[in-house]
């Protein structure tokens, strides 16, 4: 248990376990909650140990002792997430890129976590260009699309790299899994794209992943030389 600057061994609140069914409250039981100290746990020095899935740059309010209960538990690295940090046309966040300066400082390797495409389809309309084209709305990405909103998305990924500075960077895309039941079998883009390219169907998508992936290191490698990190 992580205390907060509210909670403290005398004033924890006890936990308790009951039913209740109709506005009625049955059997309850109330159970004090022990607080532990453990010891340090000591970690790898080349194997990354990382809460990877933890918005680690926003908890520095609620736990200030964050650093070092968490470098306690043994973790080496820890999950950062620009992505959230500002909305389209904002200036940069001065805290969150303080905070993970801070968890750098801690000794902390820091990991930028992202989901490129999902993000360029979060900000889009159902029926946007960003989406299979198969003539009824929808919101299949179309990994056929290479048009603005995408070159807007390769640069918002460079510009996470420059805000945050990772030394290891997590790709998080699930987003294509109806890339050949939807996307190479009824989107006009996708089927002219196969068409042209002279691929079948199952080849074809996997070329737009590699296409894919390879923009992505380009717009990562252009954020790491403007942030001049490795």
């Amino acid at each position: 248990y992580i205390l907060s600057p509210e909670n403290t061994p005398d004033t924890l609140p006890d936990a308790s376990l009951y039913v209740e069914y109709d506005g009625k409250i049955g059997f309850k039981q109330t159970f004090p909650i022990p607080v532990f100290t453990l010891p340090a746990f000591q970690t790898f020095k080349k194997i990354p140990v990382c809460l990877a899935w933890m918005t680690t740059e926003t908890l520095f309010k609620s736990y200030p002792d964050l650093l070092k209960n968490y470098t306690h538990f043994g973790f080496n690295g820890a999950g950062v997430f620009p992505r959230y940090w500002i909305k389209r046309g904002q200036p940069y966040p001065p805290k969150e890129i303080a905070n993970t300066e801070a968890i750098r400082q801690a000794g902390l390797t820091v990991f930028m976590n992202e989901s490129p495409m999902h993000i360029m389809g979060n900000k889009q309309k159902t029926g946007s260009e960003v989406f299979c084209q198969t003539g009824k709305p929808n919101r299949v990405i179309c990994p056929s699309y290479t048009g603005k909103f995408y070159a807007e998305e390769m640069e918002r990924v460079a510009k996470n790299v420059v805000m945050s500075k990772p030394a290891h960077v997590l790709l998080d895309i699930e987003c294509f899994g109806k890339a050949i039941s939807i996307s190479a079998a009824e989107c006009t883009r996708c089927k002219e794209g196969i068409k042209k390219s002279g691929k079948n169907e199952i080849d074809y998508i996997y070329s737009c992943g590699t296409r894919m992936m390879a923009d992505f290191v380009k717009a990562l490698e252009k954020g790491a030389k403007e942030a001049n990190i490795p």
